[in-house]
């Protein structure tokens, strides 16, 4: 089998490794395409719809997250038809959305948000009432869940299967009833498991340490190394105007701690 592939998207042709995507392909030469349950340290699953694109030759669009560039193939991302996709699924995904972005912690930083600014409709046509869940849930004395703003996405529940190895939180009920939980009488117990609050696309798991106290715009950023213990993790401290540490992020670095920060460096550094 032939180590690269070339194919052409919107009138660009491009080479990639055999085995990447179409998404990972159109990246490669500066082209957009939204996504949320994506991320490329997970395996693709094509649970959000968002990054469909138009192949020619195929009957139907596809997710370009989860379908491997071919030799040859002719993808659009700029048709009609594709960016009525893409504004039809933010539509349906905001159907049942908070509209709290003034106080979601997510708000500023929040790829909902962007991806909805730049593909998204310019108004609502729902005129029913939003479901509505009791909140904040509180999976662990760290982490607590918003339901009404989740995705689905599954981000979260593939990070503790595939990285953290620890399932501590699933995906319960079904179609318009999913939430995200943890198995009854048990927390969130995973030593990860701040990195889900990171990955989530919209705001649904927040920090209880963090929870309301800043704004994205008012942070200052440092970078750093994590002193908790011998691995020397790379690590974001947050400040709000440089006068109160407010919170720790993971920090890339593939050699040492390939991007991700385990709690004891998140929250009690």
């Amino acid at each position: 089998m032939a180590d690269t592939v070339t194919l052409t998207i919107d009138g660009q042709t491009v080479t990639v490794e055999a085995g990447a995507t179409i998404l990972e392909a159109a990246a490669g030469i500066g082209i957009e395409i939204p996504v949320f349950c994506n991320h490329p340290k997970l395996e693709p699953i094509g649970a959000c719809r968002q990054c469909l694109v138009e192949v020619e030759g195929m009957p139907k669009p596809i997710a370009s997250c989860c379908t491997p560039a071919a030799e040859g193939m002719i993808v659009h991302t700029k048709t009609p038809t594709v960016r009525q996709m893409w504004e039809a699924n933010l539509e349906f995904l905001l159907i049942n959305h908070p509209l709290d972005c003034p106080i979601c912690d997510r708000g500023g930083e929040c790829p909902l948000q962007d991806n909805t600014f730049a593909y998204g409709p310019r108004d609502s046509r729902f005129e029913y009432a939003k479901r509505k869940y009791a909140k904040p849930v509180r999976l662990s004395d760290r982490i607590l869940l918003d339901r009404e703003r989740c995705i689905q996405c599954f981000r979260c529940v593939r990070f503790q299967k595939e990285i953290a190895d620890e399932p501590d939180i699933q995906m319960f009920s079904r179609g318009y009833y999913d939430y995200i939980d943890t198995a009854p009488g048990r927390e969130f117990e995973s030593q990860f498991s701040g990195n889900t609050i990171e990955l989530c696309p919209v705001g649904a798991l927040t920090s209880a340490v963090f929870r309301f106290r800043a704004r994205p715009w008012e942070i200052k950023s440092a970078e750093s190394v994590c002193v908790n213990c011998g691995v020397g993790c790379n690590i974001r401290i947050d400040a709000r105007n440089y006068r109160e540490v407010v919170r720790f992020l993971s920090r890339e670095n593939p050699d040492v701690d390939d991007g991700w920060l385990c709690d004891r460096g998140r929250f009690d550094s």
